[in-house]
C-alpha cells in the first residue's frame, strides 16, 4: 500500500517540476506534511512509524520467521526485500542480527530499484550493499571492504554509506551517494537459500550499542524510554 502510494506520488511532482518549478514546491511540501503525519512526523523518513519488512510488495521467495516481520529465511536462489519506511534526510541506522555464514547483500535502495533472481542489493546504480561472506561491496561494481557486520548506517547530509561490525566503524564504504528532491532510501536484502537473518529497525534494544552511532545516528523507531530499560536489565 505505502509502496504504491510513494511510486504515485514521486511520479506527479517530478513531472510537475518538469512543467512549472513552483507547483512542484507546493507539491512537495503537501507530500512532506502527508508523510511527516504517517510516521508521526519523525522528520527526514517516509512511511507507517511501525517499520516492517514490507510483504506487501511482490517480493517472492522469503519465508518470514515470525508474526513481526522482521526475521527472513531465503526460499530461492536470490531473492530481496525492502523496509516499509525510506528516509530522506539525516542521519539514520538499523542493525542485522546475521544467523547464517552465506551469501547475502545488505544494506540500502531507492524506490526505483528493480531486483531479480540473479541482481539484488548492490547490483543497480541507486543501491548500495555490503557481502560479508564474500567480504565486499557492491554498488554495480564491487571492491573488498570489512568483515561480517550488523549495522548499516546511512548520513543523507554529507552522502556516505557506513556499515558497522558488533559496533565497530569498518568506515565509509560508499561517498557522494545521490540524494535530493524524489530521492529516498529504503533498508533492503538480498539473500540466497536457507540464509537468514533479523532485522532491528529500534523497537528493541542494540545488540551492539556503540558510541559510534549512538548520539550521532537515528534509528527507525524511537521505543518507549521505560521499556528499554527494563529489557537492558533483563539482558543483563
Amino acid at each position: 500500500m505505502f509502496s504504491a502510494m510513494f511510486s504515485l506520488f514521486y511520479l506527479i511532482y517530478n513531472t510537475v517540476y518538469l512543467i512549472d518549478p513552483l507547483l512542484y514546491i507546493d507539491i512537495f511540501i503537501y507530500l512532506k506534511l502527508y508523510f511527516f503525519f504517517c510516521t508521526d512526523q519523525i522528520e527526514g523518513c517516509l512511511g507507517p512509524s511501525t517499520v516492517v519488512l514490507d510483504h506487501s510488495s511482490g517480493f517472492e521467495g522469503l519465508l518470514f520467521v515470525d508474526d513481526d516481520l522482521l526475521g527472513v529465511i531465503g526460499h530461492s536462489n536470490f531473492s530481496s526485500i525492502r523496509a516499509t519506511t525510506c528516509v530522506y534526510k539525516g542521519k539514520w541506522v538499523y542493525e542485522v542480527l546475521i544467523s547464517s555464514q552465506g551469501l547475502m547483500q545488505i544494506g540500502w535502495c531507492t524506490l526505483n530499484c528493480r531486483f531479480n533472481q540473479e541482481e539484488g542489493v548492490g547490483d543497480t546504480p541507486d543501491s548500495y550493499a555490503y557481502d560479508g561472506n564474500r567480504v565486499r561491496k557492491w554498488n554495480v561494481t564491487t571492491t573488498n571492504y570489512g568483515k561480517v557486520k550488523t549495522a548499516c548506517l546511512i548520513d543523507l547530509d554529507e552522502g556516505t554509506i557506513t556499515f558497522c561490525l558488533n559496533g565497530q566503524s569498518l568506515g565509509v564504504a560508499f561517498s557522494n551517494i545521490k540524494t535530493g528532491p524524489g530521492v529516498a532510501y529504503f533498508p533492503a536484502i538480498s539473500l540466497s537459500f536457507k540464509e537468514s537473518v533479523a532485522f532491528n529497525f529500534g523497537s528493541r534494544p542494540l545488540r551492539y550499542p556503540s558510541h559510534f552511532y549512538a548520539y550521532t545516528y537515528r534509528f527507525y523507531v524511537i521505543p518507549p524510554t521505560t521499556d528499554l530499560i527494563k529489557a537492558n536489565r533483563l539482558l543483563g
